[in-house]
């Protein structure tokens, strides 16, 4: 009888050919092993004895650490707008939630960390990734007559605080605490897809995580250590590896973790959380998964480096110029090399070992006694016995090696597009400020790029976290972490100030005092009281618009097409704020509305009818202001206020005389007059007061800046003057050796000359015995011929 195929296992066999495939591919195989490489060199990880004695230049951590801050420096702030800009208060009010509540979740999220974590992986390795995720938090409470549990996905769009449904069995029942969004950082190693050519083709993208066995119980058995225990730990910390690369069995085993993988499959809408080293178990399956997002992926597309478009598998920058870090690496070596052979070195006789403290002992003026002088002075003497390495070569070839590093650097830079403006250097002679801006504008262009790519990966990750804060977070969370409700707060306070006082009674004036005081008494009672009840009718319209408005801009928040067809989701700039912009957008922003005001103050007084297309128009211009969203609706109310006041002004009959009426305007004129010379004198001080501001930071900056290059020449000047240095004391060495030689070489001159004079004295006394003995012979000679003859 065969067996029945168990759904489990072959889903667990499924999705561990999938895995296995894409993490065996050749191209995402040898990409890992290149970002292995590039990180132990941005690390400066070093081994081997001889690498550690080895003198290299790190331009990789140069490199990304110039271009980190230069393309991500601070977390954006999220930007949410109705999509088009016109009076919709429900859309209006509906992203002012969003985006407060978006803005709140930045800071909580870990966001900016995960971020600059998966730029850093971007600029080293080529690919830097994060991973979205919804975390409500419960309390659990005991309720005695009647128990509920947690709200299902089919209410959470519903009008609830608790997010709970009633159960009716007496078992405890969680209440919602808090809930947040939270953005993880993944390392690119645990970053999976499905094999595709480009981003669009991806059929399912993975993550993979450790956890230890109290993790997975917690997170998948509901706390049920005996379930969990099925699960095979097999991943431990490297350190407690042994020499072969094994675990260490008697290593405490809270160590161990269980490598889990994360699958999101687009074919089916499901989310697998499976155990490569467990078969046939699936920890979960979840079909349709509570994260109804429009893209299914919990995650963006990834920050990809140079790519093209036959796989998805990136290129490392590093890749592009590791020739070029290579030479310098060399070039750097030698100089070190070279640098430290720059000295005084040489051989000598060692049959003489007396010579060796001529440059040893550092001792001007000394003389070394020598055994058997003769046989030495025969030899040649210092000159014949002491050879010196040649220092003018080496040092000519150092020189030569810094021109060639430094031409090394130049083609790297152009290889890079990391320019010198880039860095903040200037080389060669002055440059004027023209020159400087078109060096920068070139420079950036490759900069700018980099930059809008890591500004849409931020967009991408907090359109998804505002997609989960619309979906999944309760009415009553969106409250409070917005903070509308002081809005609402403020709203019904200033409809309650609106109420216009009670006015006093009048009697006929032949009514005594004492039924008028009672009268007036009565009256001043029911006034009060009439006057409270409109109050609190005020506030209760006031309170019951704003909970319409609110109840209206949810309705977007929880639609999917209301919220694309009337929010739009952006990010402000990832790179350092400029404040400059900023103050001059909002100084802008008050000059435009102070002379649209006086304009359309004077227009309306003309002609009433115009006020209404005076103000849509001034509404126009001032919602292309993004500083000035706070105070729109306030304006807005402003201006309908006025057009009230105006139609009643109309409403009321006219003054009796046409002197009236031409003094009354002759005086709203002189008024408007003196106001608006006040407004123009209010702005123009302003307006200096920022400009003096403006040109105190641009002196300032003009100031840290002359700074900077005078910091700069005077770093230069000394390094030329310690080169000057080096040649200086090259050439007193050398001098000295050639003085310290021709002296060696005079002395044994001269030495020889009294040997050859000493040589020639006893040459001519040797003559002069020679002749004195031959005259001697002679002498003998002469006396015995007589004594023969005889």
């Amino acid at each position: 009888m065969v067996d029945a195929p168990n759904p489990e296992a072959q889903t667990w066999q499924r999705w561990k050919a999938a895995l296995d495939f894409a993490l065996k591919d050749k191209k995402y195989t040898e990409w890992l092993q290149k970002c292995e490489k590039i990180n132990k060199r941005y690390r400066d990880d070093r081994e081997a004895p001889a690498e550690i004695r080895r003198r290299r230049m790190n331009i990789l951590w140069s490199n990304v650490q110039t271009l980190l801050p230069a393309v991500y420096a601070k977390a954006p702030k999220p930007i949410v707008e109705r999509r088009f800009l016109d009076r919709d208060e429900a859309a209006r009010l509906a992203s002012t939630i969003l985006e407060r509540t978006l803005s709140m979740q930045l800071e909580v999220s870990g966001f900016h960390d995960a971020t600059k974590r998966g730029v850093l992986d971007w600029l080293l390795g080529g690919m830097g990734q994060v991973w979205v995720r919804y975390e409500p938090q419960f309390t659990t409470e005991v309720e005695a007559a009647e128990n509920t549990r947690i709200q299902t996905q089919e209410q959470k769009s519903s009008n609830s605080e608790d997010k709970i449904q009633e159960n009716g069995d007496g078992t405890p029942y969680q209440k919602l605490a808090y809930e947040k969004v939270c953005v993880d950082y993944v390392f690119y190693k645990d970053f999976l897809w499905g094999s595709s050519r480009f981003w669009t083709e991806v059929p399912w993208v993975g993550r993979r995580v450790w956890l230890t066995r109290s993790e997975i119980a917690e997170k998948f058995y509901k706390g049920d250590m005996q379930a969990a225990s099925r699960i095979t730990l097999d991943t431990m910390p490297e350190r407690l590896r042994d020499d072969k690369g094994r675990f260490d069995d008697g290593a405490p085993s809270f160590f161990r973790k269980a490598e889990i993988w994360e699958i999101w499959n687009k074919a089916d809408q499901t989310v697998y959380f499976m155990a490569p080293g467990t078969p046939d178990i699936v920890l979960q399956q979840e079909k349709n998964p509570v994260l109804q997002l429009q893209d299914f992926w919990p995650c963006p597309r990834p920050l990809y480096a140079t790519q093209t478009n036959e796989t998805l598998v990136p290129v490392p920058d590093y890749v592009e110029y590791q020739d070029q870090a290579a030479e310098l690496d060399d070039l750097t070596g030698r100089i070190s090399a070279l640098t430290t052979a720059l000295r005084a070195n040489g051989v000598y006789d060692s049959s003489i070992p007396q010579l060796a403290r001529l440059l040893q002992d550092g001792q001007d003026n000394k003389l070394v006694p020598v055994d058997q002088w003769a046989a030495f002075a025969e030899k040649g003497g210092i000159p014949g016995a002491i050879s010196l390495v040649p220092i003018k070569e080496i040092a000519d070839v150092l020189l030569g090696l810094y021109q060639a590093r430094a031409q090394v650097k130049s083609d790297l830079f152009e290889v890079t597009g990391m320019s010198d403006i880039v860095r903040g250097q200037s080389d060669g002679g002055a440059k004027t400020a023209t020159e400087q801006r078109i060096k920068g504008q070139f420079a950036s262009m490759r900069l700018e790029d980099r930059r809008s790519e890591v500004a849409r990966f931020c967009r991408d990750t907090i359109a998804i976290m505002a997609e989960i804060i619309s979906e999944m977070f309760s009415d009553d969370s969106l409250m409070q972490m917005s903070g509308v409700s002081q809005m609402f707060e403020e709203d019904v306070k200033r409809a309650v100030e609106e109420v216009p006082p009670p006015q006093e009674p009048e009697f006929p004036p032949d009514m005594p005092p004492e039924q008028q005081q009672m009268m007036m008494q009565q009256a001043q009672e029911q006034a009060a009281q009439e006057f409270q009840q409109a109050q609190q009718q005020a506030a209760q319209q006031a309170q019951q618009k704003a909970m319409g408005n609110f109840q209206r801009a949810i309705e977007i928040l929880r639609s999917d097409k209301l919220r694309g067809f009337r929010v739009d989701i952006e990010t402000d700039s990832t790179i350092a704020a400029d404040l400059e912009a900023d103050k001059q957008g909002a100084v802008e922003l008050v000059r435009s509305t102070f002379e649209g005001l006086m304009g359309a103050g004077q227009i309306v007084m003309q002609a009433p009818e115009l006020l209404e297309p005076m103000g849509q128009l001034l509404m126009f211009a001032y919602r292309r202001f993004r500083v000035g969203r706070t105070v729109e609706a306030s304006l807005e109310d402003a201006l309908d206020q006025m057009g009230k006041r105006l139609q009643q002004q109309q409403g009321q009959p006219p003054p009796s005389s046409p002197e009236e009426i031409k003094a009354q305007a002759e005086m709203q004129k002189q008024e408007a007059e003196t106001k608006r010379d006040e407004q123009k004198h209010q702005f123009d001080m302003q307006a200096k007061a920022a400009d003096f501001e403006m040109e105190q930071k641009r002196n300032a900056v003009e100031l840290a800046k002359a700074r900077e290059e005078l910091e700069i020449e005077r770093e230069r000047l000394a390094m030329k003057r310690e080169e000057m240095e080096i040649q200086r004391e090259t050439m007193l060495l050398k001098a000295q050796i050639d003085a310290q030689s021709a002296s060696m070489r005079a002395e044994a001159s001269e030495r020889e000359h009294m040997l050859n004079r000493e040589s020639a004295e006893h040459g001519h006394d040797l003559n002069m015995q020679t002749m004195e003995a031959k005259a001697h012979a002679a002498q003998q000679q002469a006396r015995a011929k007589p004594k023969e003859k005889a």
